[in-house]
């Protein structure tokens, strides 16, 4: 019993660890734009507190993904450009499966209009 309570302490230590190392490969300037986009799109979408800590998660992933990605191949290549579309596609598809089609409703919407002020 000790030995399982143990190596429970063990494992919860190790996430904990990994989490933070994580988070520390992304720099301050960069995780607090992330947090400001997740606040944006908590806000639009009506996000409860545990979907916005899952879409800072999901954004968190996909920056680290994109740091790889910016690593390994030149930018503009045919390889980075599929490995973004990818990368944007998988945080889509997470946030898609977290939310409502209300919720996801209302975010199409918002980047819709946003895309409609720039052009």
């Amino acid at each position: 019993m000790m030995k399982r309570f143990i190596g429970f302490i063990m494992l919860l230590m190790i996430v904990a660890g990994v989490t933070n190392i994580s988070a520390q490969a992304i720099g301050k300037k960069h995780l607090e734009k992330i947090e400001t986009q997740v606040e944006e799109i908590a806000t639009v979408m009506g996000l409860d507190d545990a979907q916005k800590a899952k879409v800072l998660e999901y954004k968190k992933e996909s920056a680290l993904e994109a740091q790889a990605v910016n690593k390994k191949y030149e930018k503009g290549s045919d390889d980075y450009k599929a490995a973004k579309k990818e990368i944007q596609t998988t945080f889509h598809t997470k946030l898609k499966a977290l939310s409502t089609k209300e919720q996801m409703k209302l975010w199409s919407a918002h980047k819709k209009s946003k895309k409609q002020s720039i052009s």
